[in-house]
């Protein structure tokens, strides 16, 4: 129950207006969100993922 309320939360806000980053073991629920252009899919994992999204827009 509790991963399918933090994927549920996950999906309201990377759904939102908000530059965001998905790191490259993400959840496959999270694959419908590909097609909107603030989130950034990162192929690394875990930290390494952050990085690579922090490095996509230039923070």
């Amino acid at each position: 129950m509790r991963c399918k309320v933090l994927c549920l939360f996950q999906h309201f806000w990377l759904a939102g207006n908000v530059r965001s980053v998905v790191v490259g073991n993400y959840s496959p629920e999270l694959e419908k969100l590909r097609i909107q252009p603030q989130i950034y899919f990162a192929n690394a994992y875990h930290a390494n993922g952050i990085m690579e999204g922090s490095a996509h827009y230039n923070f």
